[in-house]
């Protein structure tokens, strides 16, 4: 059994205005971070309120990938500096990063 939940449009239309996936320090969109070209792989994230205030799971492959907190270095030396639903910005040497979870 699905449930459905209808909202009026006046929340509907609120809720557009809200960024959902919040904002990335640098640039103010985390969308506007490059690709990375860091070796890694990101196998999944625990995205909080905070982008600055997460956990992902990240390793060379998928089977090496381990649980890392934002702040936390990674492996090849790039510091994870925010996390998101899709996505984790990376700091390497001051310039920000993004690394997509994969999409099947």
């Amino acid at each position: 059994m699905r449930h459905f939940v209808h909202l009026p449009r006046s929340v509907i239309a609120g809720l557009l205005l809200v960024a959902p996936f919040g904002v990335a320090a640098q640039s103010g969109d985390p969308s506007d971070a490059p690709a990375t070209t860091a070796n890694l792989t990101l196998a999944g994230t625990l995205a909080g309120r905070e982008p600055e205030q997460g956990w992902a799971i990240i390793g060379a492959t998928g089977q090496t990938a381990r649980v890392y907190a934002t702040g936390a270095t990674l492996p090849g030396g790039a510091k994870l500096f925010a996390v998101y639903p899709d996505r984790v910005i990376l700091d390497r040497s001051g310039a920000r990063e993004s690394l997509l979870l994969p999409r099947l």
